[in-house]
């Protein structure tokens, strides 16, 4: 399996997309053979700056199987967008319908048809018979289900004229894959489901005389980015805490992320999957854990670590069957996993910044010279030990 080579030698992700897909399978893509399975479990683990170089390679590069590769990848981009996706077929045949995927979440589905140039024409009665079919089939509802066309480049005034004249045009929207990656990135930065919720109802048709809409998703997207710039924020500590130097200026938060996510599968036995920019679930939906990373503060006697934790992020927390925080401590040597029914109640001893717009919680952990580490409570100052907790 591809996955299993690249755990072992990771430097086989930075081969070319060509070399990659021949490691899958027999390296050849048609509907539901095993280089197909292997290739879309390898698009769930690999950087989102990776999603965008095989974009372009696929835009770029006239190879073998380049169309279907594309729109693997652009399915792979509705499943991160947090989408239920079905996979479309690669070839169609008279027996199965014909579209490129499907996404679907609570309110709305999408009908997705990839196109790697808009030079030909596109029968957009073509496209949305894919969708009449699918509601004869009773996988989406009528009046909520909508056509996506997603083209390999941004020039697409042609087709735009050509959806404008049909009499689909408020059924069919189109999107360039780097501005639909462009939405999948913004996404990742954030933590609010509210706001990931706006930003994934731009792919929904609407009119655009009232432009509320718009100024929500731009007014809610800078406050969440805002609200989640924590790394940013200087930590409270007390006058006699004697802080040091901070010793590593270039830390860098989600460095840390993708190495505390392979230690959460090796731990669980199950596959991870990113939600938001801290938030991963299990792949059966049962673990849901929450990471936040800090660089080390020193003091005269101890090690220092300091997260904001975020009202957004405990609701989060509370929708699965078993939920953690999981801290880690500038090093992959310490990362606490702390069960969020332990956690929730310490929120009430910590220190907490309120403002008009927000409000976080001062969390601090403090690791002294017997590596016993500390969630510290200043309201009560009974201090909660969490050494147990260590994830090894």
């Amino acid at each position: 399996m591809i996955n299993d080579l690249i755990k072992s030698n990771p430097e086989l992700i930075n081969k070319s997309l060509t070399a990659l897909l021949g490691l899958c399978g027999d390296g050849k893509l048609k509907n539901g053979n095993d280089c197909s399975v292997e290739f879309r479990e390898f698009l769930t683990n690999i950087p989102i700056l990776k999603i965008k170089t095989f974009i372009q390679e696929c835009i770029e590069s006239n190879f073998t199987d380049s169309g279907y590769v594309l729109q693997d990848l652009i399915n792979e981009i509705g499943r991160r967008l947090g989408f239920n996706v079905e996979f479309g077929l690669y070839q169609g045949n008279k027996n199965e319908i014909g579209n490129d995927g499907l996404w679907i979440d609570q309110n709305n589905s999408f009908v997705i048809e990839v196109k790697t140039t808009d030079a030909y024409r596109i029968s957009t009665d073509k496209i949305d018979n894919y969708r009449i079919k699918l509601i004869e089939k009773g996988k989406i509802n009528p009046e909520n289900s909508y056509n996506l066309i997603v083209v390999g480049r941004q020039d697409t005034g042609d087709l735009e004229a050509q959806i404008r004249g049909s009499i689909h045009a408020w059924r069919t929207r189109i999107i360039s894959v780097d501005s639909l990656w462009k939405l999948l990135s913004t996404k990742e930065k954030l933590d609010d489901p509210q706001v990931i919720k706006l930003i994934t109802q731009c792919l929904k048709p609407f009119e655009y005389t009232k432009l509320d809409r718009l100024i929500d998703l731009v007014f809610s997207t800078s406050q969440d980015l805002t609200n989640n710039s924590s790394d940013l924020i200087e930590p409270e500590f007390n006058a006699d805490e004697e802080i040091s130097e901070k010793n590593e200026k270039k830390f860098t938060p989600l460095s840390f992320h993708q190495e505390v996510v392979y230690k959460l599968e090796e731990l669980t036995k199950n596959k991870y999957i990113k939600v938001s920019k801290s938030l991963f679930e299990s792949e059966d939906k049962i673990n849901g854990d929450l990471v936040i990373v800090s660089k080390e503060y020193k003091t005269k006697n101890n090690r220092i670590f300091w997260y904001a934790f975020h009202p957004h992020q405990e609701k989060s927390l509370e929708k699965y069957k078993n939920s953690n925080v999981v801290l880690a401590c500038g090093s992959n040597n310490l990362i606490y996993r702390v069960p969020f029914n332990i956690f929730k109640p310490l929120l009430q001893n910590m220190n907490a910044t309120e403002t008009e717009d927000r409000k976080y919680w001062h969390v601090k952990i403090s690791i002294n010279a017997e590596l016993k580490a500390f969630i510290l409570q200043p309201l009560s100052g009974q201090n909660i030990e969490i050494s147990n907790y260590l994830m090894k």
